[in-house]
């Protein structure tokens, strides 16, 4: 009975709790190659999302972490548009064939890029 109560005052509630951020639609890396990376990047960085641009279309992208010069650097999230027709394949890594690490960078793709998430 308690679990029950307790899931219906959430349900109820949670909807409730704050304004939703506009997220874009994603999809994934096919067909992409990824990144050879000597090691996984650290956990992403809390943030704060600052208020939404009055612009009609914004969505926001979480920030993420670019393997650069053999280290990893933190790029903050932001409020973007999204290209007409895209969708945003997070950052993502992946083990491939031969043992080694993978990453793909977060990005807009279009058209023929678009994977099938």
């Amino acid at each position: 009975m308690c679990t029950l109560v307790v899931a219906v005052v959430f349900g109820v509630v949670a909807p409730g709790c704050g304004p939703r951020v506009p997220l874009p639609v994603y999809t994934n890396h096919d067909g992409e190659e990824p990144t050879t990376v000597p090691f996984p990047p650290p956990p992403p960085r809390p943030e704060v999302i600052p208020d939404k641009p009055a612009s009609e279309g914004v969505v926001w992208i979480d920030g993420q972490w670019v393997f650069r010069a053999r280290r990893w650097e933190w790029v903050p999230g932001s409020w973007e548009t999204a290209p007409q027709g895209a969708k945003y394949a997070p950052p993502a890594v992946v083990t491939l064939s031969d043992g080694r690490l993978g990453w793909h960078c977060g990005k807009w793709r279009t058209g023929g890029e678009l994977g099938s998430k």
